[in-house]
């Protein structure tokens, strides 16, 4: 005869696999949610040459700590 803490050690496993499947699944529509909209993910229109010639002309200007 089995015993009880054999029962709720399968009862446990059960109930994760049951879990982690719908993670799974939660996980796939999230991906699907955010890998969908590429708009979100356009590049920015920064200039950088101008962030770069700020550093490289402005390091010892006063400003900052």
């Amino acid at each position: 005869m089995l015993s009880q803490n054999f029962y709720s050690k399968t009862m446990n496993k059960r109930e994760l696999k049951r879990i982690y499947h719908e993670l799974q699944e939660k996980m796939a529509e999230l991906e699907s949610a955010i890998f969908s909209d590429t708009d979100a993910y356009a590049p920015l229109n920064i200039d950088y040459q101008e962030v770069l010639d700020y550093y490289q002309t402005n390091d010892d200007d006063g400003e900052g700590l």
